[in-house]
């Protein structure tokens, strides 16, 4: 076939004058610096099109409305209708799931501190973990985060913004530990592209080890003097833990090619994430790094979407592992299903702890009660993963059942390895060679869209437990809001 494109060029006209319309808080300034056009400029539709996403992206106005006008023959005036949103925002949220309990966070906002388009937020959440194997909220042990944030627009310059941020206090638990922090940051946030964003950030923070099983320390983690320990992991460990100092700085590369943010059917997702401990309070220099790559291929009006993880970490001193909180780690509803949370990977045989702990670090659970054996298994995490997901996504229609739109049946399969490049990190189960290669699961699920967040249900299916360590055959994940 013989294709001729014909064009005929229509009249041009070049930028006259900008007139701003509409705002009533927000300085000129501001969005003049917006206008990617300058006066005497010839006018493009793609210039207009930037114009208007630039105004968008700075959070302030509800509407913005290009117009050109004017009745001379070569030029006209951009005229930019804007419709303000309110300077004061509220926002309220939460989630509950079977790995992480329940959790409602709220933000408050100042989105336009002098008409700059200057933002200060005050950030807030908490929540509770199950109690053992009950669903029931184990209300005497809350995890909350206070936090404040100051972002400054424009900085280094367009699609740029400064951000710092103060960490009053957070709590964060994991099954086998409970940690408190406080510090502060400093970073930007830069727009590379219409898809593509970078940040760069420096953080400062204090960390406390309140509580935690001592199986799940390793030979040469950081923690263990701070925790009143030999270097042999001999005594009991002194609870809460004395400080320790973490400063370093993070890269962070993120691409979103998806064609929706909250249910995509196509594209792409792309993460790579480098942090680094600069060693100035602890003397001792990490680096970890950690990237995902998500690949959505739409089927007819089924969607497989493939996912692939993995990081690495290392220590300049040698003989020295990555802290507890900075080693990676595998299982639940998030990276491999049918396993609990966190529970892949090399482990400690470990007596049971006679203290206290919160809901997050009680007994493992077996799938019908609390095993009652006086020593348990605890995965340690470890320096390196890798995971890969397959999903497969059948909306409920293409079943027949039309009344149950945005609704779909998932099939999945998952799989996964969490281990030490270290050689001289020592676990039990390292020492016995207990570690299988990789950890693989299967299933099926449903994901829901309902008027507070989407809802998911996994059921897990583990074809080779290890029963020594309280695996299951099935195990199911549920969620439903943003955790």
């Amino acid at each position: 076939a013989a294709v001729e494109l014909r064009i005929e060029p229509g009249q041009q006209f070049r930028l006259r004058s900008v007139v701003v319309r509409g705002n009533q808080h927000t300085r000129r300034e501001v969005v003049d610096r917006e206008v990617v056009l300058e006066v005497g400029e010839a006018i493009t539709p793609k210039s207009i099109s930037q114009t208007r996403s630039n105004l968008y992206d700075l959070e302030l106005f509800r509407v913005v409305s290009p117009e050109l006008v004017g009745d001379e023959p070569n030029s006209r005036d951009l005229v930019l209708r804007l419709e303000e949103r309110s300077n004061i925002s509220l926002e309220a949220g939460g989630g509950v799931s079977t790995d992480q309990g329940i959790k409602i966070t709220g933000r408050a906002t100042h989105r336009n501190l002098a008409g700059r388009g200057h933002k200060l937020g005050l950030l807030g959440s908490m929540g509770y973990g199950w109690y053992g194997d009950e669903w029931s909220l184990d209300t005497a042990t809350p995890v909350w985060r206070a936090a404040t944030r100051y972002e400054l627009p424009y900085v280094p310059g367009r699609g740029g913004r400064l951000i710092m941020e103060g960490l009053i206090n957070e709590t964060l638990q994991e099954p086998n530990w409970r940690m408190s922090r406080s510090g502060g940051s400093v970073g930007m946030k830069m727009r590379l592209s219409s898809r593509s964003e970078a940040v760069v950030d420096y953080r400062v923070q204090v960390r406390r080890l309140v509580d935690l099983d001592p199986g799940i320390l390793v030979n040469n983690d950081p923690w263990v003097p701070l925790l009143g320990l030999g270097a042999d992991l001999s005594g009991e460990p002194v609870l809460t833990s004395l400080p320790r100092i973490s400063s370093g700085g993070s890269l962070l590369l993120i691409r979103d090619d998806r064609d929706d943010r909250f249910d995509p059917r196509s594209g792409g997702y792309w993460s790579t994430q480098f942090e680094l401990g600069d060693g100035v309070f602890t003397e001792v220099v990490t680096l970890r790094a950690h990237a995902k790559a998500e690949r959505l291929i739409p089927l007819g009006p089924v969607v497989l979407d493939v996912v692939g993880r993995g990081g690495v970490g290392f220590t300049q001193k040698e003989g020295q592992t990555l802290p507890i909180e900075e080693r990676f780690f595998l299982g639940g509803g998030t990276t491999v299903r049918g396993f609990a949370l966190n529970s892949i990977g090399p482990a400690n045989y470990s007596a049971r702890p006679e203290i206290d702990f919160p809901s997050q670090t009680e007994a493992v659970i077996d799938g019908l009660g609390i095993a009652d054996n006086a020593a348990h298994w605890v995965a340690t995490g470890g320096d390196s993963m890798l995971a890969f997901t397959a999903e497969l996504r059948v909306p409920m229609r293409l079943l027949g059942l039309h009344g149950l739109e945005g609704t779909s049946v998932v099939l999945f399969s998952d799989t996964g390895h969490v281990g030490f490049l270290d050689p001289s990190v020592v676990t039990t189960s390292i020492s016995e060679k207990k570690d299988p290669l990789v950890r693989t699961s299967f299933g099926a699920g449903l994901r829901i869209s309902t008027p507070i967040g989407p809802a998911s249900l996994d059921i897990g299916f583990n074809p080779n437990p290890m029963t020594e360590r309280n695996e299951t055959l099935i195990l199911p994940h549920l969620s439903l809001g943003v955790l």
